[in-house]
């Protein structure tokens, strides 16, 4: 295949600039093509393939420094020239660890960047290869397994600090956390720093007549009343969280529901305020704002790492595991560790990121544990999920017992916005042998599908039932199976120590598991098509199940 002609795009706002450049790379047989904003750009790369990309890092819609970064985790992409009149060493410093070609500072000597943009569509072409024998190498490399390697502790480190030197944290976000932090309380102080930032304004007038903050009919219009009514601290918390999610979402996870990862940060720290507040013990300290950062770690590692993403996005398709199983092997912090670290880099006090590093140790410490039981309540209580998603339940203690769990999640559940269910399948029957007062398999399930609840003696009646034997004993199942032999129509949610007891009446899944997971098991559970023992495939956490998965990460 013959080699094309070079071509450029030009991105900048200024059109002395992009004039200019065209007439001395056009002399140079360059031809060359022009965006003025971020989406311009973003959609000539895409439809096109270019030799060259030279670009000011300001552009009117958004910062072009995504668009630099996106396109430098393409194994096929333009050489890339920074043209800027910011003259930041550190930023210099980071385009240039990242792999960006050249920098050059505004304003430019044209006839040097010609010859210098002449000398990469040169190289482009001395290296350039049709797609199609790109993609059978790539086929290659995927095949084995490179893009699973874990990620050195010290890669990490140094992307989170250059990703926080790039972008900070607005001043305003810092100013009202600190002044809601102050004994003294002046809503109309509080307001006044809000306003300095319409869009921040606007999400907290936003929040705080939502459900989960305004039960009344009565509209807030004002920040004052925001303020008032949300209460000082939480509002703190939530601009301080709100500006973090604008900062870092900035650039696009296609696959990441940021919306919804909004949407349970708000359930959770909800949960997580409703938790505290029972609590005995210490522990609840920082909690509330733990609960609103913990979903934007995932986001900061999937903007980081793309390509390791879309390896293991492949994988769970084959596997059902859950993501966040996956990123326990390919990350040396998990998701609360990467926010914490980042919210540490923004010079944040350690009051306001220490809670999340307890998240590893929530067995051992009371702060994890309330912060575990907060995150698997507001993913309940939200009742969306990607396929994804681990599912786990809150723990149930002499603390924390069902009673109160199942009032806070009441709560919670009356304040967050229910999706509809998918009505493109039948009802699932669903019986009861655990003795528990909260009911949260039943929960779960509802947010998959119908679920139609029948008695413990029509399981026999019934050709396929899910049936929930949480902290109940294998002998309490007894009564109501009258072969007491494994039948495949029968789903069977059991703690994990007690699921080997089990087996013998039907297929079992313990929490937790990914959502793909149970949903293979509850609708194969539900179709006609369902027979034999598959379903057991759907507990790929279960010991020794899990062992053949970890044995590839």
């Amino acid at each position: 295949m013959k080699t094309p002609q070079p071509r450029a795009l030009l991105v900048d706002d200024t059109s002395l600039f992009r004039t200019l450049a065209r007439r001395r790379l056009e002399a140079l047989g360059i031809g060359c093509d022009e965006a003025t904003t971020y989406r311009e750009a973003a959609s000539l790369l895409n439809a096109n393939e270019y030799a060259l990309l030279v670009t000011e890092l300001h552009l009117p819609d958004r910062h072009s420094y995504h668009l630099v970064i996106d396109l430098l985790q393409r194994a096929i992409r333009p050489s890339i020239v920074v043209a800027t009149d910011v003259r930041e060493p550190r930023l210099a410093q980071h385009l240039f660890d990242e792999g960006v070609e050249d920098i050059l500072f505004k304003p430019v000597d044209y006839a040097l960047m010609a010859a210098k943009l002449k000398v990469l569509a040169t190289r482009w072409q001395n290296q350039w290869s049709p797609p199609c024998q790109f993609a059978k190498q790539q086929t290659k490399e995927d095949d084995s397994g490179q893009g699973e390697q874990p990620v050195p502790p010290e890669d990490l480190e140094t992307k989170l600090k250059h990703l926080t030197g790039m972008l900070p944290l607005s001043t305003t976000a810092f100013d009202v956390f600190n002044a809601t932090q102050e004994d003294s309380f002046d809503a109309k102080a509080i307001e006044t720093v809000i306003a300095k930032e319409a869009s921040l304004a606007v999400e907290l007038l936003r929040l705080a007549n939502s459900n989960a903050y305004n039960a009344s009919t009565e509209k807030i219009t004002s920040l004052e009343q925001a303020v008032v009514r949300v209460g000082r601290r939480k509002i703190g918390e939530l601009a301080l969280a709100h500006t973090a999610k604008a900062t870092l979402t900035q650039r696009a996870v296609p696959w990441l529901d940021i919306d919804l990862i909004w949407r349970r940060s708000i359930a959770a720290s909800s949960s997580a305020e409703l938790l505290a507040k029972q609590s005995a013990s210490s522990g609840g300290e920082g909690v509330v704002l733990a609960a609103l950062m913990h979903g934007l770690g995932r986001v900061v590692l999937a903007s980081l790492y793309p390509q390791v993403y879309e390896s293991l996005l492949r994988r769970i398709g084959d596997t059902r595991e859950s993501l966040e199983a996956l990123e326990s092997q390919c990350f040396p912090r998990n998701s609360a560790g990467v926010i914490a670290r980042v919210l540490e880099l923004w010079g944040l006090p350690e009051s306001v990121w220490s809670p999340l590093l307890y998240l590893d140790e929530a067995g051992d410490h009371a702060t994890g544990r309330l912060l575990d039981s907060a995150l698997a309540m507001g993913n309940l209580a939200t009742g969306s999920w990607q396929d994804f998603d681990r599912v786990r339940l809150p723990s149930i203690d002499d603390q924390f017992t069902a009673s109160k769990l199942n009032s806070i999640l009441t709560q919670v559940r009356q304040r967050t916005t229910t999706p509809v269910k998918d009505a493109c399948y039948a009802p699932v029957r669903y019986a009861r042998v655990s003795p528990s007062e909260l009911d949260l398999p039943k929960m779960v399930l509802s947010s998959l599908v119908s679920v139609e609840s029948i008695a413990l003696d029509a399981i026999e009646k019934n050709d396929r039932v899910v049936i929930d034997c949480l902290d109940a004993a294998a002998y309490s199942l007894i009564p109501f199976v009258a072969d007491r032999t494994f039948d495949a129509r029968r789903l069977i949610i059991a703690n994990r120590q007690d699921a080997k007891e089990f087996r013998r009446f039907g297929n079992v899944i313990s929490f937790p598991l990914s959502y793909a997971a149970l949903r293979q098991a509850c609708l194969g559970t539900n179709s006609e098509k369902s027979g034999g023992t598959q379903v057991i495939q759907a507990i790929p956490f279960q010991t020794p199940i899990a062992s053949a998965f970890d044995a590839h990460l």
